[in-house]
């Protein structure tokens, strides 16, 4: 979702409401658990970056190799370009997208890619 600037001239935000899944309501900092995290960020249309990297591995517990390729594909990178960059079978970066699917709620490419890109990038 976009929120409108209140100061005029201001640029827009981008608001993105990330249901937490009960296994990853423990964080650390936090007396609570949250059942929402809020992330709000200003549009920017660049490549998803370490920061989006670490997000969906924190956010959704996913392996360093499925954060990899989930960041990837957001990038426009095709599941056999990524096999064959990291020398590994077609079948291991399928099994690990479905992961991705189950793990982030997602259930087809163009939905994950739409969250990762609504992650906020580094400042």
């Amino acid at each position: 979702m976009q929120i409108s600037p209140v100061q005029e001239g201001s640029a827009p935000l981008n608001a993105v409401v990330i249901p937490m899944s009960p296994d990853n309501r423990k964080i650390g900092i936090l007396r609570s658990s949250p059942k929402v995290i809020l992330m709000l960020s200003t549009p920017n249309r660049s490549s998803p970056s370490a920061a989006k990297n670490r997000l969906l591995k924190n956010l959704y517990g996913l392996t360093p190799a499925e954060a990899h390729l989930a960041k990837e594909l957001a990038t426009g990178r095709k599941l056999d370009e990524v096999a064959n960059e990291k020398g590994v079978s077609r079948h291991t970066v399928r099994t690990q997208l479905r992961e991705i699917f189950a793990k982030t709620g997602t259930n087809r490419q163009s939905e994950l890619v739409r969250l990762v890109m609504m992650l906020p990038n580094d400042s």
